[in-house]
Parts: C-alpha cells; structure tokens; sequence
C-alpha cells in the first residue's frame, strides 16, 4: 500500500542560501543518499496560486488549497522516484520561511553561509565568464 501524503512529507529538508553560497554544491552532496528525492527550484510548484505575488510570500499566502498542491506535488514526486524522504532548494525560499514553515511545518532548514566578498566575487565571476544570454 502506497504510503501517505503526509508520512512521505515528514521533515522535508528546504536548503536556503544566498546566491554563490554552496547550496547546490550542498544538494550534490545530498543527491549521494540512496532514500532523498531532490527538488531543483521547482519555482512554478511554490508559485501556485500566488502567481500575482512577489517572491516575498508570509504565511497569510499559504492558503489550504495552495498548501495542499504544494504538498501533492512534492509527494508524487517523491513517490514517482520511490524514495523516502524530500530535500529542496529553490533560492526565493530564503525569503519566504514563514510561508514555507506553514506548508512544511515540520521541516527542517539548512542554511549555507559563505563569506560575503567570496559570494559577490562568484557571482561576477559567473556572470562575466559563464553567462551567455540570449543570441
């Protein structure tokens, strides 16, 4: 019998961090564990029913039939790739804790930090040699 909603959602793991910071370094590290299914910034998933709002989304916006495809999402997911237990990162999550709190709230947040100047010297770095935009 396939298992619950809720017991594939217990204590989903949500890494924040500022750009640059490790978080993706932290997530190939994590897709290592045989029982995590790993999110890559599933944006449009956080965005439903709030596609009019900034990123910057309070619990008020984790509505019962927002938190619900939230969670059906991610347990489908988890359930398609038979595994056990969710790690996500999507980096507007660093800014929307209280309304990822009220839809996970039992989650657990791993936030990476890394000096300041290095992060801005990658994110340069990043942009100067390795975006390309649109030809």
């Amino acid at each position: 019998m396939p298992e619950s909603d809720d017991v594939l959602l217990k204590k989903p793991i949500i890494v924040i961090g500022a750009p640059r910071s490790g978080t993706s370094m932290l997530m190939r590290i994590l897709s290592r564990h045989p029982n995590l299914t790993l999110l890559h910034e599933p944006r449009l998933t956080w965005r439903y029913g709030n596609d009019d709002k900034s990123d910057l989304l309070g619990p008020h916006h984790a509505r019962p039939e927002v938190c619900q495809h939230i969670r059906r999402t991610f347990a489908q997911t988890i359930r398609r790739e038979d595994k056990q237990r969710l790690a996500e990162k999507t980096p507007a999550n660093a800014l929307r804790l209280g309304f990822v709190d009220k839809i996970f709230p039992d989650c657990k947040f791993i936030h990476t930090i890394r000096n300041g100047h290095d992060s801005i010297l990658a994110i340069r770095e990043k942009w100067v040699h390795k975006t390309h935009g649109i030809v």
